[in-house]
């Protein structure tokens, strides 16, 4: 009976289950960088790299970091003590970011005073918003989180009826593979 191995195979188990935790421990650290960008992305603070344009999108980025949190309190007694500062740092810093956005529109409200036809200030320049405008303004942003009432829409003319043919014997759809 050899009981050299045994300490071996328990060594190699062991290497094995390390090896299993930090390759668990790295994914866990990518998703939240990556949730983490993506919001940064959305608050403007990351430039597209295609167009070079900054996107604000506040609804989103909200979304973002409310699943960071939600992240966070699901793990919780789960994470080592690198994941758990990661996230919660994350958490911090986009908190931080997402006040300072809201605080700079409402300041560029305020001195500007400048609202669209839509009730929605114009965003600073290389903003995309999400409907896909760009602002050449380089002062306030548009927001999803706006409280100013948005005029009511124009009741749009109804669509005339479809002209009907008395002979069903032509095709009116054709699937072709």
């Amino acid at each position: 009976m050899n009981t050299d191995k045994q300490p071996a195979d328990s060594q190699g188990e062991a290497d094995e289950n390390m090896s299993e935790e930090q390759i668990l421990e790295a994914m866990f650290s990518n998703l939240v960088i990556q949730q983490t960008r993506t919001a940064l992305f959305t608050l403007g603070q990351i430039p597209d790299p295609h167009s070079g344009q900054r996107v604000l999108d506040l609804d989103t980025a909200q979304m973002l970091i409310a699943t960071l949190e939600m992240l966070k309190e699901k793990t919780k007694g789960n994470l080592s003590q690198k994941e758990d500062e990661l996230i919660t740092h994350s958490i911090e810093q986009l908190h931080d970011i997402f006040a300072h956005t809201i605080q700079a529109i409402e300041k560029a409200q305020a001195e500007k005073g400048g609202q669209t036809e839509s009730g929605l200030y114009t965003p600073p320049s290389g903003l995309v918003t999400p409907d896909g405008t760009t602002s050449s303004s380089s002062v306030s942003f548009t927001s999803g989180t706006e409280s100013t009432p948005a005029a009511a829409p124009e009741p749009a003319e109804p669509a005339p009826a479809p002209k009907q043919d008395d002979d069903d014997s032509h095709k009116r759809f054709s699937k072709k593979y």
